[in-house]
């Protein structure tokens, strides 16, 4: 991430151009799975298949917004709503890809 009021014509060392995969850290002491993102070693060549998925980095058609809302029961919900969008997501058909 960007620290606020980096200049827009701001080079980024290439330890920061490399894609993250997100993946499981842990259950905290409340049984909440925690995911993180940890930084690829090199690009891939294609997409690869994941099982998590990020709300600050989802692209998609616009078909996502009716097929899968967002759980009209969790509307609040800030820990644990990227693993509960992904398996509502993977129970309605939709693949999750990583950069």
């Amino acid at each position: 991430s960007y620290e606020l009021g980096t200049p827009f014509d701001w080079d980024p060392p290439a330890a920061k151009r490399t894609p993250g995969l997100i993946s499981a850290e842990l259950f905290d002491s409340s049984d909440l799975l925690i995911i993180r993102s940890a930084p690829l070693k090199e690009n891939w060549a294609a997409p690869h298949r994941n099982y998590f998925w990020s709300g600050h980095f989802s692209f998609s058609s616009s078909d996502i917004l009716s097929e899968v809302p967002y759980d009209p029961q969790c509307l609040g919900l800030l820990i644990g709503e990227e693993p509960l969008m992904a398996v509502r997501l993977f129970t309605n058909g939709w693949d999750i890809y990583s950069p």
